[in-house]
């Protein structure tokens, strides 16, 4: 084969590889858009929501596939037609295709964890964002992670630098290495968006308080949204004209040197001239390109399509715990907390509530997540679990329990029941939530000797979407003497179902 067949060929590679890249920041602009109906499928059913947020997540996967093809296809198009052509390269020409190929050796490495975390679970389902896993993602792999931070800033800048090696390589005659700034090009401003969305980015980012807290500060907020649309819209938008322009330069092959600005006059002639584009151009590859990328592609996503891996696509309860903590000073200690456990304290106090802590409540939400199922029925089954269940036991620092040695403020605002014991009897006393509430009952002149007293807290939630949800808050307060007589027993119980 002649040189000049293969440079024919070779061009051909570089005009399909800006064909690949405005395909690519349409793919982009499609899965953005795809947001809102995602929303909107959240409140109507989250197991739908997920699953689309799972398409979602797929088209980003091939999207951040494409520009790596893109790229590396065409730095390597131009580096063998420069070898050759008889024509002397330009120094542009070959540090576009150094900034090129390093552009994509970063892009490899911070995008790693992303391709790693599969097709169906990249970051931008709305599950992940509105749920807290999300702030979690984010502390490990860039918070906590200065190596991604700085590869994730480092591959910005590098695609600016080889977007303007490009706007000098094919609208400018200098071929001096000079940075001239009058005469950037359509590309640049496409690398310079890109940049200053990464920077938004990662100023939100780079606030511990934000993800640790997994609270946005309103001071800070607006760097993430504004970072994001430019990101995700203005960046592929610009993506898409910049690549259409550089295909209608090889396609037409005609210089195209852009207006250059000296006064504030020219300035809107200027950006007309740069966003112009020569002459009608197909955007689409052709099938023979397609074949190739699509090759490719299959091969790196056959894992991800694989059954084992598709399955990720199906809503599948998170479950976070159970974390069970019982705190204990000796065996003594443990004898009692494990009396009071294996108690029914429903049938002990007779109080009309739905959850006590005991065992009998403790094997009943153990059950609950083993079978991920939810209370209200499978038809609502949620999407994250959560229940921790915490029990301590100490010796009373008092010996007499009484009106001033009961600890009502361990309560939280809810329904409370409050059951003492005297001689035996069973007393109910009813609406306590402070102290001044018992001065008005008999237990103002009550007073027991006791020895333990246990402290226990459980609670449990699900989330069934953006509203939905289901809340559980208990806290139980009970007091026993030296041989294990219940002396006191109270319940506070906060339940919510939204």
């Amino acid at each position: 084969m002649k040189a000049q067949e293969r440079i024919l060929i070779l061009n051909k590679v570089r005009i399909n590889s800006w064909r690949i890249l405005y395909f690519q920041n349409l793919l982009i602009v499609l899965a953005t858009l795809l947001f809102l109906p995602q929303f909107i499928l959240l409140f109507l059913s989250w197991q739908i929501a997920y699953i689309f947020g799972g398409i979602i997540n797929l088209i980003f996967t091939f999207a951040i596939l494409l520009d790596l093809i893109a790229i590396l296809l065409l730095c390597i198009s131009s580096g063998v037609s420069s070898y050759y052509s008889e024509k002397k390269q330009s120094a542009w020409s070959r540090i576009a295709i150094f900034f090129g190929l390093l552009w994509v050796g970063l892009s490899l490495l911070w995008r790693s964890p992303l391709y790693n975390n599969g097709p169906y679970d990249i970051g931008f389902t709305i599950r992940r964002i509105a749920g807290s896993e999300f702030s979690e993602f984010i502390d490990s792999y860039f918070v906590n992670n200065v190596t991604s931070m700085f590869l994730f800033l480092i591959a910005n800048l590098v695609f600016l630098a080889f977007l303007y090696s490009n706007d000098m390589l094919t609208f400018s005659k200098n071929t001096e290495l000079r940075i001239d700034l009058a005469k950037i090009n359509l590309g640049s401003f496409y690398g310079l968006t890109n940049l200053i969305g990464c920077l938004l980015l990662l100023l939100f980012l780079s606030s511990s308080e934000t993800i640790v807290t997994n609270v946005n500060p309103s001071g800070s907020l607006w760097l993430a949204q504004l970072g994001m649309i430019i990101k995700l819209i203005v960046t592929p938008i610009l993506g898409m004209h910049a690549s259409k322009k550089y295909l209608a330069s090889l396609i037409h092959k005609e210089g195209q040197e852009a207006t250059t600005f000296t006064s504030l006059n020219q300035i809107l002639p200027w950006i007309k001239s740069i966003w112009q584009i020569q002459g009608k151009t197909r955007l689409f590859v052709g099938k023979k390109t397609w074949s190739l990328v699509g090759g490719v592609l299959l091969v790196l996503m056959l894992f991800p399509l694989s059954p084992i891996s598709i399955e990720e696509l199906t809503p599948q309860p998170i479950i976070y715990g159970p974390y069970i903590n019982r705190t204990y000073q000796n065996a003594d200690a443990l004898l009692a907390l494990q009396a009071i456990e294996s108690i029914s304290i429903d049938e002990v106090t007779g109080c009309n509530l739905e959850f006590y802590m005991d065992n009998e409540t403790l094997a009943y939400f153990l059950d609950l997540l083993s079978r991920g199922s939810s209370i209200e029925g499978p038809a609502f089954k949620p999407y994250h679990y959560r229940f921790s269940w915490n029990m301590s036991i100490e010796e009373t620092q008092f010996s007499v329990l009484n009106y001033s040695t009961v600890q009502l403020e361990w309560f939280d605002w809810g329904q409370i029941c409050f059951t003492l014991w005297e001689n035996t009897t069973r007393y109910h006393i009813p609406d306590v939530y402070d102290i001044d509430d018992l001065n008005e009952t008999d237990f103002i002149s009550y007073a027991s000797p006791v020895k333990w007293v246990i402290y226990g807290s459980f609670k449990y939630s699900e989330t069934f979407g953006e509203l939905g949800g289901h809340y559980i808050d208990v806290k139980q307060l009970v007091y026993l003497s030296a041989d294990l007589e219940i002396l006191c027993v109270g319940v506070s119980q906060m339940h919510a179902v939204a």
